[in-house]
């Protein structure tokens, strides 16, 4: 684990200073290497909401049997992304809405701390469209924070709302995810990555379920 972080450091380190230190810190405050080994080797991956490209990097180094495409609203972050992209071909990056992805066909779509930015009507829009692009079997993984402890959930939600200028932030309970996904055809496990961190982190693994109708 300590050598995919220093890799990933590495990555960003060209692009100055502040990019690595950005890094440094999102790797220390979110678990998303933990989050990485609940994707299978090989695999095609969608990461919609990418941001500058961390998580997809991540996956892209934990195996040579991946395909991953990263998706993101701001152009000035998939700038910074597509300077980084490896010369392998196996992962790249373009500016896009959530909600208009690219073709797939995906084994994989992952949303990493994307949805509770969104008002919950699009986040139900948004996960109706993913199970319409998954195969029968597909996965999404999703990577959020839930609603307990509450001493943790307010803190971030406090940190969170400071960092993108007071915007309003939508967050889902475990049973409320749970309950949607499933609606929606897929079955959940659900992992907590909250342990030893100030942040009540958790990963939903929903699995599109054969026949199932969104």
């Amino acid at each position: 684990m300590a050598t995919l972080a220093r890799r990933t450091i590495a990555v960003y380190a060209a692009l100055g200073w502040k990019s690595e230190l950005y890094v440094r810190l999102r790797l220390l405050t979110a678990p998303l290497i933990e989050t990485a080994r609940y994707f299978p080797a090989r695999a095609r991956i969608l990461d919609l909401g990418c941001g500058h490209g961390i998580f997809a990097h991540i996956l892209h180094q934990g195996s040579s049997e991946r395909q991953v495409i990263g998706v993101d609203l701001m152009a000035d972050r998939i700038a910074a992304a597509v300077k980084t992209q490896p010369a392998d071909g196996r992962l790249r990056f373009s500016v896009g809405d959530a909600r208009g992805f690219p073709a797939g066909p995906f084994d994989v779509i992952a949303c990493i701390d994307l949805l509770h930015h969104m008002p919950k009507p699009e986040q139900e829009e948004l996960l109706r469209l993913i199970a319409g692009a998954l195969p029968a079997d597909g996965l999404l993984v999703i990577k959020e924070l839930e609603k307990r402890p509450a001493w943790k959930y307010l803190y971030h939600y406090a940190q969170d709302w400071v960092s993108y200028r007071f915007r309003p932030l939508f967050f889902r309970s475990r049973e409320e995810m749970t309950l949607l996904l499933e609606r929606l055809g897929f079955s959940t496990e659900i992992h907590s990555l909250a342990s030893g961190r100030p942040y009540p982190h958790v990963v939903y693994l929903a699995r599109w379920k054969a026949g199932a109708s969104a």
